[in-house]
């Protein structure tokens, strides 16, 4: 079973130099401004500063660890009885495993134990497949948010959210599907000690 390797602003640097292959090859075709544009966002939301100023306000960041490889990184914020999932993104070559079903399931355990009742988070109106993939976790739609940020550059997406019940099953991935982030499939339930933070030197693996 996968972990999760909770990190603390120390290595915010290199969770940022982690985060950039995988961010860029989800958003970047997204992204109208092209490869320039690409770069310019995720600098200015995932730089380690970002990073940083993010734990300041509250969100966990973590690696998916599988294998002793890092599989994937997340960034997650309890707020009150909510649990926001701000990140849950995998490595190309870990997708279609069921490790961010295993992901999302942690998560939703440390929400639950942290006295969450719901979960919510925020997908990319043109992210089909991630769309499909929470869905089949049990996600639903609720609203569709725009944000204009400024430089001509503006977000779209769907506002996703559902309970946190007593025990979490994360449903069963449809055979042949592709994946969008992150990649879902029927795992074990979480455990108290499937969140794990530690202080060793990251590993030079990246999944």
């Amino acid at each position: 079973m996968a972990e999760i390797e909770i990190i603390g602003k120390d290595r915010a640097e290199e969770l940022h130099e982690f985060a950039h292959p995988i961010w860029t090859e989800v958003f970047g075709p997204m992204i109208a401004g092209g490869e320039a544009e690409t770069e310019r966002i995720f600098e200015s939301w995932q730089s380690a500063d970002s990073i940083r100023r993010a734990m300041d306000d509250g969100f966990v960041y973590g690696y998916l660890i599988d294998g002793g490889r890092k599989a994937g990184y997340l960034a997650a914020r309890v707020e009150g009885e909510k649990l926001f999932i701000s990140k849950c993104y995998l490595v190309k070559d870990e997708r279609g495993k069921g490790l961010g079903s295993e992901m999302i399931g942690k998560m939703l355990e440390y929400g639950k134990e942290h006295g969450c009742t719901s979960a919510y988070l925020h997908v990319n109106t043109r992210n089909l497949r991630a769309i499909d993939a929470y869905e089949r976790n049990e996600f639903r739609k609720q609203y569709r948010e725009i944000s204009y940020l400024g430089d001509g550059f503006s977000t779209d997406d769907y506002i996703m959210s559902r309970e946190i019940r007593c025990s979490y099953r994360p449903c069963p991935r449809r055979s042949g599907r592709g994946d969008g982030i992150p990649s879902m499939s029927s795992s074990s339930p979480a455990t108290p000690t499937s969140i794990r933070r530690t202080t060793e030197r990251p590993s030079s693996a990246t999944g």
